[in-house]
């Protein structure tokens, strides 16, 4: 059994060898750069560069020794992409100068810069300071809102403006190299089709897709909560906007890329850690339509698994989410309320699939390997019974983590 196939039958929740690890597969399954580098002194790996690929996240592409070690069964797409050295340039992390490489086109589009006091800054080409990160933070905070003016949603937006001055879409290896390669997404989609031949591991497709979350990125978070309330008509119309934009995504990258990925990821953070940003009938009757419209239509159109990454309290709306069509439920934050993961897997997991899920935070932060290492077996050994299960971190692995309780965790992932 190789790890496609594991993870085809996981997914379909059928019995496996071992269950199915994830690493590095999304960025929400990734790990720092400054962890993955104490990691690689750790496990004594002798590699080339720690290639930091998402800078707002500060993630790192596992590499092909790390990913054996570990036995990962999930591969980012980005991964085929970017291969020569003189497409990535040398940076260093003002918090621990952790020594990396990131993508040399990002000096096309912004403008990265470091002031005496090791804080970063992203500019766009015109001057927008859209993202900042302290020396002493591991992440880049978003300080600009495009569309943050005023009390409703303008009845004017302009999408491809907007999204090239905000955090969350400074572009990452498999979108650089649709923008870059001389037949665009064509060549981009015949390399993935050569690489996903000669690949045994399964590929999860970053879509994106958000319509809740995204609100947040153009109006601000309290803006938009607003929004939601006071400007039905004003939410409806950005939404029913970000919908078609995405179909058309959708049509196109299912066209090109459907033969040669496996699961469509999606994202829309609807909860935080003790609760719902909106209520489950505003869910239902704003979001919730354009959701399952999405999702019918690959599952119509495609053998693909849709993926849905939503952080926190999201028990309320699980059902919903499975209604709608999500085959695949991430990060599974077993630390948020009602998130227990004995519950979830009782009422959920005949229908829906768990990714994630696999460590509580606190403990993979500030426990030490055996507790940690108990604690993925426990999980396991939950979340993981008649299939239905992709073990990984719950959400990225963060700075704070220690090299040996990352290698704690795989290990015991290992041996389940």
């Amino acid at each position: 059994m190789n790890s496609r196939d594991r993870v085809k039958r996981a997914l379909d929740h059928k019995s496996t060898d071992r269950v199915p690890i994830d690493l590095g597969g999304s960025g929400a399954t990734g790990i720092s750069a400054s962890t993955y580098s104490r990691v690689l002194r750790l496990l004594g790996v002798d590699t080339n560069t720690v290639r930091l690929y998402d800078f707002m996240q500060q993630l790192a592409y596992p590499d092909g020794k790390v990913m054996e070690l570990f036995n990962i069964d999930v591969i980012d797409p980005g991964q085929f992409f970017l291969k020569s050295e003189n497409m990535w340039r040398n940076y260093v992390i003002p918090y621990d100068r952790t020594e990396c490489v990131i993508p040399g086109y990002w000096d096309k589009v912004y403008d990265i810069e470091v002031d005496n006091r090791g804080t970063v800054y992203i500019k766009h080409k015109d001057g927008t300071l859209f993202g900042k990160m302290p020396k002493s933070s591991r992440v880049v905070d978003q300080i600009y809102w495009p569309y943050s003016e005023g009390d409703r949603v303008p009845e004017y937006i302009d999408l491809d403006w907007a999204f090239g001055r905000h955090l969350w879409m400074v572009p990452q290896p498999f979108s650089i190299a649709q923008a870059t390669l001389a037949g665009g997404k064509k060549e981009a989609a015949k390399i993935l089709k050569k690489e996903y031949e000669k690949s045994s591991q399964a590929i999860m497709y970053p879509m994106g897709g958000n319509l809740f979350d995204i609100g947040f990125t153009l109006r601000g978070m309290d803006k938009f909560l607003m929004d939601v309330y006071s400007d039905r008509k004003g939410t409806e119309r950005l939404v029913n906007m970000l919908f078609e934009r995405h179909m058309e995504n959708i049509r196109e990258d299912i066209s090109l890329f459907g033969e040669s990925i496996d699961i469509m990821l999606f994202y829309d953070d609807l909860s935080y850690q003790t609760n719902l940003f909106i209520p489950v009938e505003l869910y239902r009757s704003i979001f919730k339509p354009y959701h399952k419209k999405m999702w019918e239509y690959i599952h119509e159109n495609s053998d693909l698994k849709v993926c849905f990454h939503c952080c926190g309290a999201a028990y309320e709306l699980i059902a919903d989410f499975i209604d709608a069509g999500v085959d695949i439920l991430n990060p599974v934050q077993i630390n948020a309320t009602g998130m227990d993961p004995v519950r979830l897997k009782k009422e959920f997991g005949k229908d829906i699939s768990f990714w994630g899920g696999g460590c509580d935070t606190r403990t993979l932060t500030t426990g030490g390997p055996h507790e940690v290492a108990e604690e993925v077996k426990r999980n396991i050994d939950i979340l993981g019974r008649d299939g239905g299960y992709v073990f990984s971190s719950i959400h990225n692995i963060t700075a704070e983590v220690s090299p040996e309780n990352v290698v704690a965790m795989f290990k015991a992932a290992s041996c389940n």
